[in-house]
């Protein structure tokens, strides 16, 4: 059995598949100064927001940090956060054709933000559609694995 370090080194010799539930990270940093009047919490005055992939894409930022080709295969909306996605995906290397998220009309892509003040997670909010996906996008996605199969070394289900 290969030790940790050997098993590290061999990864940008490696092509991964991560197929999973693909969403949107955003942080709101800010600062409390004051309890809200309309309930018991803190009111935060915003100061910066920063978005990162989550979830699968998580992951897939993981194994591209270790060396890896990173091939991707989901589901995302077709609305801003959707785009934000594919955009973080193709500034961090990976070619277009290596990314298999499909997006559905109408359908959002999960966000979850995490409002930050004082270095704590004061909250968050999650917005997702937990309805089944359509047959024709489960179809998209399973042929968009099946034709890519052959030049994985692994996959990932996240």
């Amino acid at each position: 059995m290969k030790s940790l370090p050997e098993l590290i080194q061999n990864f940008p010799d490696r092509t991964i598949l991560v197929v999973g539930d693909f969403m949107l990270d955003e942080y709101v940093y800010g600062s409390v100064d004051r309890i809200s009047q309309e309930a018991p919490v803190p009111v935060v005055l915003e100061q910066r927001i920063a978005h990162v992939p989550g979830g699968a894409g998580n992951v897939v930022r993981n194994l591209r940090a270790l060396g890896a080709r990173v091939l991707l295969a989901g589901v995302i909306g077709s609305d801003e956060a959707g785009r934000d996605l594919i955009d973080s995906f193709e500034k961090s290397g990976h070619e277009r054709s290596d990314i298999g998220l499909f997006s559905l009309a109408g359908r959002p892509t999960t966000r979850k933000t995490r409002i930050i003040a004082a270095r704590q997670q004061v909250c968050r909010l999650d917005r997702e559609d937990r309805s089944p996906l359509p047959m024709d996008l489960k179809n998209r996605i399973t042929d968009f694995i099946t034709r890519r199969a052959g030049e994985v070394d692994a996959i990932i289900i996240s």
